[in-house]
């Protein structure tokens, strides 16, 4: 199976068994944001900056997933899941992405509710295990380092402002979830 039909197959899998996207999909449908025909799209990503595994394109309206870049099924699993935050997020706000503030907003929701934080995750980055608060640690640093590669946000401190920023009122902001997947 070549890259392109093994990313086809990851999502399809994704769609009808991972529990966390199928929410997140019918969530974005409820926000009345139809997905349209061809949301979910598998392609190389030559022009993306290194580390990512997917993104949401508002202008389209599309999810890609880098094929180039495929790992295994379940990491691949929580990229869509990230991604899906957003647009989840870009449904239900007016998420202007020349504001970092909006940005740190939804990267925090999406590291809080995609499991980009999950224990073992973090254990396999070499974060350490610290039982207090790493789960808050994590979805700051994580969100900050998103916040950063958005060029309006890329000054030395402005990616920590806007997580600061929005932390109080994002964070705790679970929809459409009622509490933190895992």
């Amino acid at each position: 199976m070549d890259r392109h039909q093994a990313c086809l197959k990851t999502i399809k899998d994704a769609l009808s068994s991972d529990e966390r996207i199928k929410t997140l999909v019918r969530a974005v449908e409820l926000a009345r944001c139809r997905l349209p025909e061809g949301f979910f799209q598998c392609r190389p990503c030559d022009s993306v900056p290194a580390g990512t595994g997917a993104y949401f394109d508002s202008s389209e309206r599309e999810l890609v997933v880098c094929e180039d870049r495929l790992g295994e099924p379940r990491a691949t699993r929580h990229a869509v899941a990230h991604e899906l935050v957003h647009a989840f997020d870009w449904c239900r706000a007016d998420v202007n992405l020349a504001d970092c503030s909006h940005v740190a907003c939804t990267e925090i929701r999406a590291a809080n509710l995609a499991g980009d934080c999950l224990w073992l995750r973090e254990l396999m980055r070499g974060n350490g295990l610290h039982l207090r608060k790493q789960h808050q640690a994590c979805v700051r640093r994580r969100a900050e380092l998103s916040v950063a590669q958005i060029s309006d946000c890329a000054a030395p401190g402005q990616a920590k402002a806007a997580v600061d920023k929005a932390w109080s009122s994002c964070f705790p902001d679970l929809n459409p979830f009622d509490r933190i997947p895992v």
